[in-house]
């Protein structure tokens, strides 16, 4: 298949720049594969499409503000940096022979509990020599680059200026450094905070990674209505069951916005089943498809987690051939 075999026309007065309210009254296109007719209903409507044994499930994922603003140093010029995963290069022990946390495509690469003897953030760039842990301060602090707390991020980096070795500072004393251009669109950044203390300060400095046809222009509105509409992103760019424990999205499972907490108690009051998993959305659902030759497209991959009880259950529920809806878990 070609690229161009997906080409279409849509017209920019059918993309909606703000999300409407209550959630669930937005249109829902229903298909009738039977009798080929198409119905307009309203999100609101799906309660007459599902029945009861069917299982929807929902990925409770939760979105980081990713979109961090920051000053190159030498310049004094504006920079973004788009937070995308956690580095995995990171070696087990170092040089001490005290235990860092090791992240793989196993383990989640946020906020995990550390284990005993273990300490946050002491490893190096991604290199194979780990940094001494002595560096860091255990109260957050303000670490330099140079030592002590800091991890890798692989991260898309706008603005001009875009190279190695480039210094940048953010708000609240969050400081970063470019280490290595990965070719691939993707740059490799090393910040001086980690664990728990960055993505405090990543919560409270970045911005909502609003998909880049959702425009917030300020020649079309005025600054005090674009700050708002900044601030109710931060809620609206969430489902209603995206779970705080699960962040580290960095673009929404958007299949689910439409439910309301309302319209999720009245499928349960018709017996449909609801099952959560996790699955962190990242670079591979937005990311550009370049090749004419779609077979040829590399897909990044994505962190998922299901528990053993959930996959039991959807499992059954297959063997009994009811109906199983997967709502927001990406390709």
């Amino acid at each position: 298949m070609r690229l161009k075999d997906f080409d279409y026309h849509l017209s920019k007065r059918f993309i909606a720049q703000h999300p409407v309210n209550p959630r669930d009254q937005s249109r829902l296109l229903v298909l009738d594969k039977k009798m080929g007719k198409i119905a307009h209903r309203h999100f609101f409507d799906i309660v007459d499409y599902l029945k009861a044994g069917d299982v929807l499930v929902l990925n409770n994922t939760k979105v980081m503000r990713a979109r961090l603003i920051g000053k190159k140093v030498e310049t004094g010029g504006k920079i973004e940096v788009f937070l995308l995963k956690k580095d995995e290069n990171v070696p087990l022990l170092n040089k001490e022979g005290i235990k860092g946390r090791f992240v793989s495509e196993t383990k989640p690469p946020l906020n995990l509990p550390l284990g005993k003897g273990e300490i946050e953030g002491v490893w190096s760039n991604g290199n194979t020599t780990p940094l001494s842990a002595q560096g860091g301060s255990a109260a957050g602090g303000n670490p330099s680059l140079s030592g002590g707390r800091k991890e890798v991020w692989q991260c898309l980096a706008g603005g001009k200026g875009r190279k190695e070795g480039l210094k940048i500072n953010f708000a609240r004393g969050l400081k970063a450094e470019i280490l290595k251009n990965n070719g691939d669109g993707t740059w490799n950044v090393k910040f001086n905070q980690s664990g728990r203390e960055f993505m405090k300060i990543v919560e409270r400095i970045g911005q909502v990674p609003l998909p880049p046809y959702i425009k917030r222009e300020r020649d079309s509105v005025g600054l005090r209505q674009l700050a708002d509409s900044l601030q109710n992103d931060k809620g609206s760019y969430q489902t209603v069951y995206a779970a705080r424990s699960k962040l580290g999205s960095v673009a929404a499972p958007t299949a689910g916005f439409h439910f309301t907490k309302t319209l999720i108690h009245r499928l349960k009051n018709k017996s449909v089943q609801f099952e959560l998993v996790t699955l962190r959305v990242g670079l591979g659902t937005f990311a550009p498809v370049k090749a004419d030759d779609i077979v040829k497209h590399k897909m990044h991959a994505e962190w998922i987690e299901a528990k053993a009880g959930v996959i039991r259950r959807i499992l059954k529920a297959k063997q009994e051939d009811r109906r199983v809806i997967a709502v927001g878990t990406t390709s």
